[in-house]
């Protein structure tokens, strides 16, 4: 198995993973995109710091985030709204601040948000998507 990591641009990372497979004495290499197939991201209680990378709206697939309980500061990238299939976000039990992003009433298909026990201030941004989260929305 082979990763390619290949930079178009400074902002813009490809990555790809190339598997060979022989069959009938013939050698083809199966080219895909990872960050398309990642669905589930669960780094909970794992006691991580720092900032959420921008990049992780790279990761397109991404339907269940959960990076609640460690100690990640800082604001929430507005980037974070790019995961159009995003059902699940907890990010609870950090040390969050800042606005919440309005780029979160862009995920229509969103359907549980825990932003809860973080230093976040302002309004919840308004959308037709967090507006029908009443029960399944923790700020």
């Amino acid at each position: 198995m082979t990763t390619v990591i290949s930079e178009r641009t400074a902002e813009d990372y490809n990555f790809e993973e190339s598997i060979p497979v022989i069959m009938k004495d013939q050698k083809r290499d199966y080219n895909f995109q990872l960050y398309k197939l990642l669905v589930n991201l669960d780094l909970s209680s794992n006691s991580l710091t720092g900032h959420i990378p921008e990049g992780i709206s790279l990761l397109i697939g991404l339907t269940n985030l959960n990076l609640s309980s460690n100690q990640l500061m800082g604001e929430i990238p507005n980037q974070i709204g790019n995961l159009k299939h995003l059902e699940s976000m907890d990010i609870s039990y950090n040390e969050f601040s800042g606005a919440i992003p309005s780029s979160l009433s862009a995920l229509t298909s969103l359907r549980h948000l825990n932003l809860s026990y973080n230093n976040l201030s302002g309004p919840i941004p308004s959308g037709p998507q967090l507006q029908i989260l009443d029960n399944q929305m923790y700020i």
